[in-house]
């Protein structure tokens, strides 16, 4: 009994260090965007994160050995569950402040729960659903409320739809951040920092090319140049282990726990640091989705 409390405990401590890396990353990239593009800040904490990885394989009792039938695995979430989420998110912070983005992402626990069902057959009880509708009002109630300016706001020429893009964004990264959850929980021989270390490095083949068409013309400065780093490091690095090491300790929808608790450590440094309202929009919809995520955990 009391080594199951302990290891409840632990469980507990890493979804939070998970949740503040995650939260965290949204400060680190907005702050990168001072010296990098969007492409190149992106391609870079990639990069980094991948370096970082392949340190830590390195000390671990498998180091770089990767089973067979993970290997089509790493391919597929390194591109399209990773990359695009990654790739993405700097273009969405020039339009987006940093505690949207985060309520979006918040939505990741309820699609695990979704793409659970239609992609593993597994059961989702009518509180689940309940949940998911919950919560896709709320973000659908935050961005309808948003249609107007925004942190980068477009001309007025550009068409309704354009305004929608960042948002559908969103969206659509938390889904493939969702489904690298599934994928990582179907694994039989799962080793977390292999897997994903050789992500990132899948990755690593969509960013170099993009950081080198699109590197700096001049010295980017040193603040830019620690967010990037620091996204790389500890968002990405530090939180793609520590994720992949929660899903075999726990499973997925427990390490998707972390949507609760990312939006208000990006919220905070959004105000703290970066000058950002929160409105009521922001207030309602996080409260739909914290709603909905609890509804959801209901067995």
């Amino acid at each position: 009994m009391l080594n199951s409390k302990r290891r409840l405990l632990i469980s507990i401590l890493m979804l939070l260090c998970l949740s503040a890396f995650y939260g965290g990353g949204f400060f680190f990239i907005k702050l990168s965007l001072d010296g990098f593009s969007n492409l190149s800040a992106g391609a870079l904490r990639i990069m980094v994160a991948a370096l970082s990885l392949l340190f830590l394989m390195s000390l671990t009792r498998h180091r770089f050995a990767l089973p067979r039938e993970s290997r089509i695995p790493v391919l597929l979430n390194g591109t399209l569950f990773i990359g695009f989420p990654f790739l993405s998110l700097p273009w969405i912070l020039n339009y987006l402040p940093t505690s949207t983005v985060a309520i979006y992402y918040a939505m990741v626990p309820i699609f695990v729960l979704v793409l659970s069902r239609f992609l593993l057959g597994r059961d989702i009880s009518a509180s689940k659903w309940i949940g998911f509708l919950i919560g896709t009002i709320g973000i659908s109630y935050l961005a309808l409320s948003q249609l107007g300016p925004t942190t980068s706001a477009p001309t007025e020429q550009d068409a309704t739809w354009f305004m929608m893009l960042p948002h559908a964004a969103s969206i659509l990264s938390s889904v493939a951040l969702a489904a690298g959850v599934v994928h990582m929980s179907t694994i039989r021989d799962f080793r977390p920092l292999q897997y994903q270390g050789y992500s990132l490095l899948a990755g690593c083949v969509l960013a170099l090319p993009l950081f080198l068409f699109n590197a700096p013309a001049t010295f980017p400065g040193w603040i830019p140049i620690a967010g990037v780093v620091m996204a790389g490091l500890i968002t990405t690095g530090a939180g793609q282990a520590l994720r992949g090491l929660l899903v075999q300790r726990e499973g997925a929808t427990f390490t998707a726990r972390n949507g609760y608790l990312t939006p208000v450590v990006a919220s905070i440094l959004g105000l703290a640091f970066l000058g950002e309202n929160l409105t009521i929009a922001h207030a309602v919809s996080y409260g739909a989705v914290v709603t909905g995520l609890f509804i959801s955990a209901q067995r």
